[in-house]
């Protein structure tokens, strides 16, 4: 039979041991929400970054706030959230020309549009294996 003594240290050994588990748990743990945290203000950081700049592009994109005329974009440029009386001048020169192809139709009458209307106008070639894409007017 076990001495009460020698079944005590063995407790003591056992609960030693799910201590340090424990720690080390709680390290990880903290580590994990160390990184979390970090990441976090990475995102809230690009987003406040992306927000000054889209607003920084408003202020020359002749948006209704800021009073100065809108300026045409470059190919390749992002496209800007719109707003109540921006000018079409302030997108893209391919998507100036697929908003014009849209406000023709629309006058006209001419019903869905098909990919080949938007490629002639965009001076596309198709592409083989391509699938035809209604787009509806209206």
């Amino acid at each position: 039979m076990p001495s009460p003594l020698g079944l005590l240290e063995d407790r003591e050994l056992d609960a030693r041991r799910r201590l340090e588990e424990c720690r080390e748990a709680a390290e990880r743990a903290q580590a994990a929400v160390a990184e979390a945290e970090r990441a976090h203000e990475r995102s809230v950081i690009a987003r406040e970054e992306l927000a000054a700049a889209l607003a920084g592009a408003r202020e020359v994109d002749g948006s209704p706030e800021s009073g100065k005329p809108a300026v045409a974009a470059a190919a390749g440029t992002v496209v800007p959230v719109w707003s109540e009386g921006v000018s079409v001048r302030v997108l893209a020169p391919d998507y100036q020309r697929i908003v014009a192809l849209l406000d023709d139709a629309a006058r006209e009458g001419t019903g869905p549009l098909s990919i080949p209307s938007f490629r002639r106008v965009l001076s596309m070639r198709p592409r083989p294996g391509g699938r035809l894409v209604v787009v509806a007017v209206g």
